[in-house]
């Protein structure tokens, strides 16, 4: 890699890191709570999801067992398709 890109994906993560945390610290209750904080951040601030991608995302949370848990949402239709819905996420269940 180079240092241009090694840069921006230390960026891109920091991103990550730093949204996520606010997620988790600045928002409380059940999981529902935090869906429209990720919408406007994942969908409308930053564009890492479109529209269908995060409603797909949320659907899944809904319909996997357990308490729902919107902080493991990912990208299932990603590069590999259905096996990255079925991992786990970069950050774990937090629902566990």
């Amino acid at each position: 890699m180079t240092i241009i890109l090694q840069a921006e994906l230390a960026l891109t993560i920091g991103k990550l890191l730093l949204f996520f945390l606010k997620a988790g610290s600045l928002t409380f209750g059940s999981g529902l709570v935090i869906v429209p904080f990720l919408q406007q951040g994942l969908v409308e601030q930053y564009g890492w999801l479109d529209e269908r991608q995060f409603l797909i995302a949320v659907a899944v949370g809904m319909i996997s067992p357990g308490p729902v848990s919107c902080g493991d949402i990912r990208r299932p239709h990603g590069h590999r398709g259905l096996t990255k819905l079925f991992s786990p996420g970069v950050w774990g269940n937090q629902s566990s």
